[in-house]
């Protein structure tokens, strides 16, 4: 004859019959781990301005900041703020253009790296006002300009020389100017150099001039020539943060 075995769950207890804790401890256990996890990945896609300043310093070998910009953009609109208010939040670019002469549509475009990999970078373009234009992400490389950040042995142009140089003329005198007469003007550059780019859909040969203005090279004049009439095409004020 076959007997029926019923199975009761009894409360488990310890000494002077207290219930036992340790399962409801577990428990509790378990819920703050999910939580503090669930809060670490959430701080790291929030944007702060310290977090966003301390990635790039960071000493780990993968870091980015797309989430936190990600996250920025969704709820800062960055149009219309003053420069310094953005230099307040996202801190010194890692490069900044000054593109000359200055304009309502065409004025300084500064550019931040967003990873260790360096695969795209935040550019935000200002108005003459230094007002934000646009802001956008680029998907290439942050490049810092040739020889930038290497003037340790290298003459430097006097600030007081290159203001003389870009008020002399207006933008369409400035370029007319040939290799010759930003030569007198400005003296040998502290480097120089030429390269083959497209540009208006055909490859075309440039001569560059740079003139360091800090002894420390993180910031110059930049002035490319046509190579072939050898006529100024551009020039601009380069200025790359120390720690980039």
């Amino acid at each position: 004859m076959a007997h029926c075995i019923t199975l009761t769950r009894t409360p488990c207890t310890k000494t002077h019959g207290r219930p036992c804790l340790s399962g409801a401890l577990l428990i509790l256990a378990v819920m703050l781990m999910s939580v503090q996890t669930l809060t670490a990945e959430t701080s790291e896609n929030q944007f702060s301005s310290g977090a966003w300043r301390q990635a790039l310093r960071s000493d780990a070998g993968s870091w980015s900041r797309v989430s936190q910009l990600t996250e920025l953009k969704s709820k800062t609109h960055l149009e219309g703020k003053d420069r310094q208010q953005v230099i307040e939040l996202l801190g010194q670019p890692q490069r900044s253009d000054e593109v000359l002469p200055r304009t309502a549509h065409r004025s300084i475009l500064d550019f931040y790296k967003l990873s260790s990999t360096n695969d795209q970078h935040f550019c935000v373009q200002y108005d003459s006002q230094d007002k934000v234009l646009s802001s956008y992400v680029e998907p290439a490389p942050l490049v810092v300009p040739r020889y930038m950040g290497h003037a340790t042995a290298a003459a430097r142009l006097a600030e007081t020389q290159l203001n003389e140089f870009l008020d002399s003329r207006t933008d369409y005198g400035m370029r007319k100017l040939k290799v010759k007469d930003v030569e007198r003007m400005l003296g040998v550059p502290s480097r120089s150099w030429q390269a083959t780019a497209r540009a208006g859909g055909q490859e075309r040969e440039w001569l560059t001039y740079l003139y360091f203005l800090s002894p420390s090279g993180c910031r110059a004049c930049v002035v490319t020539f046509d190579g072939k009439d050898r006529q100024i095409y551009e020039y601009r004020i380069h200025t790359i943060a120390s720690e980039r």
